[in-house]
């Protein structure tokens, strides 16, 4: 339907990574109607990059093609917003058990200022846990304890474009899009401390050193790493009938490497790879459909791909 929703907030993309950054509908929508999306927000609702800004997480509904009824279910305090930032971060995901999983990236700038990502009071570089209704689970890590953002439910990120529950265990996956080298793979842990940025594989984009720590006591290691980066971004597990030999296998998407790779992976072990489809542009997203087939976003060229096996 090319008829276009009105009233959504207004959205914040002036440096060029911002904007509307993911959607997810209520697990059950078709009841009450929820959809939720995270988008790159200023509370000056202008255009202006000076403006300090952050990831913002809402729900509404759509009537009559209008956005009605918008809860705001994570908005950071003005205190720590950031100024000139990038790296929203921003994946959605609800797991089986009804919680819903958002990410938001280090914002850039937040690195220079110390060390953002791994601080319980600041919001970057950081994957949140909370109910569908904003409330936040008691067995959350920083639950009830004053200072802290309470929904962390992991630290120390860089910007986190894929997450991904396997279907048989129920553990949860993420990509995290590095630097210089050092994408990653990693499993979800309550708790989980992913080292950004005082461990990294990663260098900075003009080969000056991060950090010259690879691992650190606490911190978390990669399932796999790529060096050269592909600049990782989205992740989705295999399930349904139309790929069986694929179940339960991981697919990972590439923006430089313009690819679609397949991980077969067991627990906390990366045991196989291979590349199943290059060269259709920079691959911003892979989701199965409700009809079994892979469903491929890309941009340069910006198109939407339904990907099924050759016959």
């Amino acid at each position: 339907d090319p008829k276009r929703v009105t009233g959504i907030p207004f959205i914040y993309g002036t440096d060029l990574v911002g904007g509307m950054m993911d959607l997810a509908l209520d697990p059950n929508y078709s009841e009450n109607g929820w959809i939720y999306f995270a988008y790159s927000h200023n509370p000056k609702n202008t255009a202006d990059r000076t403006s300090p800004a952050m990831t913002k997480l809402v729900r509404g509904k759509i009537k009559d093609y209008q956005w009605v009824e918008q809860e705001t279910l994570f908005e950071a305090p003005d205190s720590i917003l950031v100024s000139g930032g990038t790296r929203w971060g921003s994946r959605l995901l609800f797991d089986t058990d009804g919680f819903l999983y958002f990410t938001t990236g280090d914002m850039q700038q937040s690195i220079a200022e110390g060390l953002n990502p791994q601080l319980p009071s600041r919001a970057e570089g950081k994957i949140f846990r909370i109910y569908p209704d904003g409330s936040i689970p008691k067995d959350n890590p920083y639950y009830g304890q004053e200072g802290t953002m309470q929904g962390i439910y992991a630290v120390g990120t860089r910007n986190v474009q894929g997450l991904a529950q396997h279907p048989i265990t129920g553990a949860i996956y993420f990509t995290d899009h590095g630097p210089k080298g050092g994408d990653e793979v990693n499993l979800l842990k309550n708790g989980g401390n992913y080292g950004w940025p005082v461990i990294t594989y990663g260098v900075n984009y003009n080969d000056s050193p991060i950090t010259s720590h690879r691992s650190k006591e606490g911190m978390e290691q990669p399932l796999i790493y790529y060096d050269p980066s592909i600049a990782i971004c989205a992740a989705e597990f295999i399930y349904g009938n139309m790929f069986p030999k694929w179940t339960n296998n991981l697919l990972i998407t590439a923006l430089k490497d313009q690819e679609i790779r397949r991980l077969v992976i067991e627990g906390d072990k990366v045991l196989s790879q291979e590349v199943i489809i290059k060269g259709i542009g920079r691959v911003r997203d892979v989701k199965i459909g409700p009809d079994g087939a892979l469903y491929v976003l890309t941009n340069s060229p910006d198109a939407l791909l339904r990907v099924t096996p050759m016959k």
